[in-house]
C-alpha cells in the first residue's frame, strides 16, 4: 500500500510541475502579447506606422509560438541562423505583410475609383 501512496504522490507532484510550468508559460506569453500589443498602440499614435506593424506581428508571433509550443520560435531562429540576419525571418514576414496590405490597397482604390 505504502508503494502505491509513493507512487500516487510522485504522479500528483510531477502533474503539478507540468500544470505550474504551462502556467508560468502562458502568463509569459500573454505578459509578452500585452508588452508588444500596448507597444503598437503606442507606435500609432505617435504616427511611427512601421514601428506600430512590426509590434504587432511581434505580438501576433508571441501568440502563435505559445499555442504551437514553440515551434514558430524554432522555425524563425532556424531562418535567422540559415540567412545569417538576426531579425531575418521577422523582418521577411513584416515585408510580405506590408506587399500583401498594398497590394489589397491598390485593388480597393482601383475597384472604387476604376482603373
Amino acid at each position: 500500500m505504502s508503494d502505491m501512496m509513493d507512487d500516487l504522490l510522485e504522479g500528483g507532484a510531477e502533474l503539478l510541475g507540468d500544470v505550474g510550468s504551462f502556467a508560468v508559460d502562458e502568463v509569459t506569453a500573454v505578459a509578452q502579447t500585452g508588452y508588444h500589443a500596448a507597444a503598437a498602440v503606442y507606435d500609432g499614435a505617435t504616427g511611427d506606422w512601421d514601428g506600430a506593424a512590426s509590434q504587432s506581428l511581434s505580438m501576433s508571433e508571441s501568440a502563435v509560438n505559445f499555442l504551437t509550443g514553440g515551434a514558430l520560435d524554432l522555425g524563425e531562429t532556424t531562418y535567422d541562423a540559415v540567412t545569417g540576419e538576426a531579425d531575418g525571418a521577422h523582418d521577411t514576414i513584416l515585408g510580405g505583410l506590408k506587399d500583401a496590405g498594398e497590394w489589397l490597397g491598390d485593388e480597393a482604390y482601383d475597384l472604387i475609383n476604376g482603373e
